[in-house]
């Protein structure tokens, strides 16, 4: 796990139960309209998978992960999904 695994997990698992998402709401905005734009455009998404299976043609390409108000683990599942193909995700974008 490399460092922004680890902030990102830091935030999730530390954020305070009164405020719920309020200290990480800005991140989660932005993190849900990137795999929003990956889940509307299939043409990004082959682009995404195409870019990890040459990055790492060993590892199974990873899809991402949208969050889902009724699974309360979902956020976390898309935040470290996310973090997992960020270099990918970067040259795309």
């Amino acid at each position: 796990m490399d460092s922004r695994q680890n902030q990102a997990s830091y935030l999730f698992t530390h954020s305070q139960p009164q405020s719920g998402m309020a200290g990480i709401k800005p991140v989660h905005d932005k993190v849900n309209a990137i795999v929003e734009f990956f889940h509307k455009s299939t043409r990004a998404a082959e682009k995404l998978r195409l870019l990890q299976l040459q990055l790492s043609p060993d590892q199974q390409p990873l899809k991402l992960v949208n969050d889902v108000v009724t699974r309360w683990n979902s956020t976390h599942y898309m935040l470290q999904q996310i973090l997992q193909v960020y270099i990918c995700m970067i040259s795309l974008l």
